[in-house]
């Protein structure tokens, strides 16, 4: 059996549990439709009412062609048709989510889905991720004529073993295409723990097109590159932001220590690209130097240069950075939101009620408001709060894909199994860029490996 086709057993049945089957009945996208409105094929004569509560397997065939096999229908409810599955749960799907029932002669074969390294999962929560494998499959199939699309889904699936998305993604690291193979070894075959091919780097680094060598940086950096390391050295020492920030992580990455004091240069610069990656390159980097190194700055810097130190401090675990950081919510108004939720997510008392009353104010929905929404929501719920659950819920019926994206990147980061539940409706949505980063938000629950690579190609929140 085709192994892309793996798991359409489960496809979309975590998607219609009862939770995102109330929230679109209360959105009223649930539409009153009658039971003959769904055709039944396959059999002499038999209908939808005559196969219910009968031990008969059917097939579902949702809209989009997805398929759904060994199901029995247990009832119809108004709008909803009840199934049992194999294992003796319950599902249910939306009469206008479906195509077709067509019967089947015998039980249809089929491979289960797995994750590398999970956690322990509920039944229900595994059928949410094994959703997300599934609807990764049915991208990966439907999306030929969007490649970035198509890797980032392979990608998942090369994870979860499958041999064919790993070989394709391997046959466009290998093409003539230097911008395809930097998406297909970044987007795809670290996020399967494939190796790079070998040459990739190389041709990358010694392109005359900057784009292409800023993107290689950040492949050398990932797949830890050693031989780039001279390369990335002339790069690191380029003035444009565009070089010198991806050289600069990757060589972090690398664990090369002589760059520390470029990483602290690049903080005090007024580039918010360079700024990123000096932070980011002090806390890959780590250790007692580094700590010493930041604590002297520190004390010869003030306003936002001397709080990214402080942040810096507070995530390599300097017990003064907390100390550090109360002064600044206490004293500095301007920098006090973001130092909020830095304290929040470190159960500060008064930092939460801070962003509490702030997530009652009526503020202009612009992106950066909805983005520190976004931010503040998951600041609170790091601190154990679960308050702040609905904000997430209503961000995720924004308009706007990059603040439901946003969304789904800070679930990934929170790993709580209970949000789970919360990404089902983005999973199954009609937007295909949107689904393939909630399908990777469901897998990163379910894998703190898969985590870790997810946040490494796009970004920690």
């Amino acid at each position: 059996m085709n192994t892309l086709n793996f798991t359409e057993c489960n496809l979309r049945r975590a998607a219609k549990s009862a939770g995102i089957f109330v929230a679109l009945l209360s959105a009223g996208v649930l539409t009153g439709l009658p039971a003959q409105a769904v055709p039944v094929s396959g059999g002499s004569g038999a209908s939808l009412s005559s196969i219910a509560g009968s031990r008969t397997l059917v097939t579902v065939i949702l809209r989009g062609g997805a398929k759904d096999p060994n199901l029995q229908v247990a009832e119809v409810q108004g709008t909803l048709i009840v199934f049992t599955t194999d294992d003796g749960n319950r599902i249910s799907y939306t009469k206008s989510d479906i195509e077709r029932i067509e019967i089947q002669g015998s039980v249809v074969e089929k491979n289960p889905a797995y994750v590398p390294s999970t956690v322990a999962l509920r039944p229900e929560d595994q059928r949410i991720v094994d959703g997300a494998f599934v609807r990764a499959a049915e991208l990966f199939q439907n999306s030929k004529d969007n490649q970035d699309l198509r890797i980032r889904a392979a990608g998942l699936l090369a994870y979860n073993g499958n041999k064919e998305a790993a070989e394709y993604l391997n046959s466009l690291a290998n093409s003539n295409n230097l911008q395809t193979r930097l998406y297909a070894a970044r987007w795809g075959l670290y996020l399967a723990e494939k190796p790079v091919p070998a040459n990739l780097v190389r041709d990358g680094l010694s392109s005359n097109n900057r784009n292409i060598k800023a993107a290689t940086a950040v492949i050398a950096g990932l797949f830890k590159v050693q031989d780039a390391m001279p390369d990335l050295v002339t790069m690191l020492n380029d003035r444009s932001a565009q070089f010198s920030a991806p050289a600069a992580v990757a060589l972090a990455q690398l664990g090369n220590r002589e760059i520390i004091p470029q990483l602290l240069d690049l903080i005090g610069s007024t580039s918010e690209e360079k700024n990123y990656a000096g932070m980011n390159g002090l806390v890959l980097l780590g250790g007692d130097d580094v700590i010493e190194s930041v604590k002297y700055r520190i004390e010869e810097t003030d306003g936002l240069e001397r709080f990214r130190l402080i942040r810096v401090l507070h995530e390599l675990g300097a017990p003064e950075a907390r100390k550090h950081l109360i002064r600044v919510f206490n004293e500095e108004l301007t920098i006090k939101p973001e130092a909020a939720l830095i304290l929040a997510a470190d159960d500060y008392w008064e930092a939460i009620q801070y962003l509490q009353e702030r997530l009652k104010r009526r503020e202009d929905p612009t992106y950066d408001n909805l983005v520190y929404r976004a931010r503040n929501a998951h600041a609170i719920l790091r601190s154990g709060d679960m308050s702040a659950i609905h904000v997430f819920q209503s961000l995720l019926r924004e308009d706007d894909t990059k603040i439901r994206g946003w969304v789904l990147f800070l679930i990934a980061d929170l790993a709580d199994n209970d949000l789970l539940k919360l990404i089902q409706p983005s999973i199954q949505n009609i937007d295909s860029g949107l689904s393939v980063i909630a399908c990777s938000t469901a897998v990163s629950i379910a894998s703190p490996e898969f985590r870790t690579r997810f946040q490494d190609v796009a970004g920690t929140p």
